[in-house]
Protein backbone atom coordinates (compact mmCIF):
# COMPACT_ATOMS: atom_id res chain seq x y z
CA UNK A 1 0.00 0.00 0.00
CA UNK A 2 2.82 2.41 0.91
CA UNK A 3 4.57 1.79 -2.39
CA UNK A 4 1.35 2.34 -4.35
CA UNK A 5 0.58 5.60 -2.54
CA UNK A 6 4.16 6.80 -2.98
CA UNK A 7 4.12 5.93 -6.67
CA UNK A 8 0.75 7.50 -7.42
CA UNK A 9 1.31 10.58 -5.26
CA UNK A 10 4.86 11.00 -6.48
CA UNK A 11 3.80 10.78 -10.11
CA UNK A 12 0.99 13.26 -9.59
CA UNK A 13 3.02 15.85 -7.66
CA UNK A 14 6.22 15.44 -9.67
CA UNK A 15 4.79 15.15 -13.21
CA UNK A 16 1.15 16.22 -13.34
CA UNK A 17 0.88 18.97 -10.70
CA UNK A 18 3.59 21.46 -11.84
CA UNK A 19 2.03 22.10 -15.29
CA UNK A 20 -1.44 22.28 -13.70
CA UNK A 21 -0.44 25.18 -11.47
CA UNK A 22 1.98 26.75 -13.95
CA UNK A 23 5.28 26.20 -12.18
CA UNK A 24 8.60 25.00 -13.58
CA UNK A 25 8.45 21.20 -14.10
CA UNK A 26 11.85 20.83 -12.43
CA UNK A 27 10.17 21.84 -9.16
CA UNK A 28 8.18 18.61 -9.29
CA UNK A 29 10.93 17.03 -7.20
CA UNK A 30 9.67 19.11 -4.28
CA UNK A 31 6.27 17.43 -4.61
CA UNK A 32 7.88 14.02 -4.83
CA UNK A 33 9.87 14.71 -1.67
CA UNK A 34 6.80 16.01 0.16
CA UNK A 35 4.72 12.96 -0.77
CA UNK A 36 7.46 10.54 0.25
CA UNK A 37 7.98 12.28 3.60
CA UNK A 38 4.26 12.44 4.32
CA UNK A 39 3.71 8.79 3.46
CA UNK A 40 6.68 7.85 5.65
CA UNK A 41 5.17 9.67 8.63
CA UNK A 42 1.75 8.11 8.03
CA UNK A 43 3.37 4.68 7.90
CA UNK A 44 5.27 5.43 11.13
CA UNK A 45 2.05 6.44 12.92
CA UNK A 46 0.18 3.35 11.70
CA UNK A 47 2.99 0.96 12.64
CA UNK A 48 3.38 2.63 16.03
CA UNK A 49 -0.37 2.30 16.69
CA UNK A 50 -0.36 -1.39 15.69
CA UNK A 51 2.67 -2.12 17.88
CA UNK A 52 1.08 -0.30 20.82
CA UNK A 53 -1.94 -2.57 20.57
CA UNK A 54 0.26 -5.69 20.59
CA UNK A 55 2.98 -4.86 23.11
CA UNK A 56 1.71 -1.83 24.99
CA UNK A 57 2.27 1.88 24.74
CA UNK A 58 5.37 3.06 22.94
CA UNK A 59 6.46 6.38 24.31
CA UNK A 60 9.27 8.56 23.06
CA UNK A 61 10.18 11.19 25.60
CA UNK A 62 10.36 14.78 24.42
CA UNK A 63 14.05 15.27 25.40
CA UNK A 64 14.99 12.19 23.35
CA UNK A 65 13.09 13.46 20.31
CA UNK A 66 14.65 16.92 20.64
CA UNK A 67 18.18 15.47 20.86
CA UNK A 68 17.69 13.22 17.81
CA UNK A 69 16.05 15.97 15.76
CA UNK A 70 18.70 18.46 16.89
CA UNK A 71 21.43 16.11 15.71
CA UNK A 72 19.66 15.57 12.38
CA UNK A 73 19.04 19.26 11.71
CA UNK A 74 22.58 20.25 12.75
CA UNK A 75 24.18 17.53 10.64
CA UNK A 76 21.92 18.37 7.73
CA UNK A 77 22.81 22.06 7.98
CA UNK A 78 26.53 21.28 7.99
CA UNK A 79 26.18 18.94 5.01
CA UNK A 80 24.06 21.49 3.17
CA UNK A 81 26.62 24.24 3.81
CA UNK A 82 29.37 22.00 2.46
CA UNK A 83 27.40 21.00 -0.61
CA UNK A 84 26.80 24.66 -1.45
CA UNK A 85 30.58 25.08 -1.82
CA UNK A 86 31.10 22.08 -4.13
CA UNK A 87 30.20 23.63 -7.46
CA UNK A 88 31.13 21.81 -10.64
CA UNK A 89 31.77 18.39 -9.14
CA UNK A 90 30.29 15.27 -10.67
CA UNK A 91 27.09 14.39 -8.74
CA UNK A 92 28.50 11.05 -7.55
CA UNK A 93 31.65 12.66 -6.21
CA UNK A 94 29.51 15.36 -4.67
CA UNK A 95 27.45 12.68 -2.90
CA UNK A 96 30.58 10.78 -1.80
CA UNK A 97 31.72 13.92 0.02
CA UNK A 98 28.46 15.28 1.43
CA UNK A 99 26.64 12.13 2.58
CA UNK A 100 29.47 10.77 4.77
CA UNK A 101 29.77 14.21 6.39
CA UNK A 102 26.08 14.08 7.30
CA UNK A 103 26.35 10.50 8.59
CA UNK A 104 29.47 11.17 10.65
CA UNK A 105 28.04 14.40 12.04
CA UNK A 106 24.80 12.66 12.99
CA UNK A 107 26.65 9.77 14.65
CA UNK A 108 28.96 12.07 16.61
CA UNK A 109 26.14 14.35 17.74
CA UNK A 110 23.84 11.52 18.78
CA UNK A 111 26.76 9.99 20.68
CA UNK A 112 27.47 13.35 22.33
CA UNK A 113 23.76 13.61 23.22
CA UNK A 114 24.03 10.14 24.81
CA UNK A 115 21.57 8.35 22.52
CA UNK A 116 21.87 4.65 23.51
CA UNK A 117 21.88 3.31 19.94
CA UNK A 118 24.69 5.68 18.96
CA UNK A 119 26.70 4.60 22.00
CA UNK A 120 26.25 0.93 21.02
CA UNK A 121 27.24 1.64 17.41
CA UNK A 122 30.38 3.50 18.46
CA UNK A 123 31.37 0.63 20.78
CA UNK A 124 30.75 -1.89 18.00
CA UNK A 125 32.69 0.12 15.40
CA UNK A 126 35.55 0.65 17.84
CA UNK A 127 35.76 -3.07 18.59
CA UNK A 128 35.67 -4.04 14.90
CA UNK A 129 38.29 -1.46 13.93
CA UNK A 130 40.57 -2.33 16.87
CA UNK A 131 40.70 -5.99 15.75
CA UNK A 132 42.34 -4.97 12.47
Amino acid sequence: LRVMINTAGGYFFAIVFPPLVGIDPSLGIVGLTAVTGTVGWVEFVLIRRAMSKRIGALRLERPFILRVWGAAVSSGAAAFALQMTLNGLHPRLHALIVLPLFALGYLLLTRAFDIPEARKLVVRLTSVLSKR
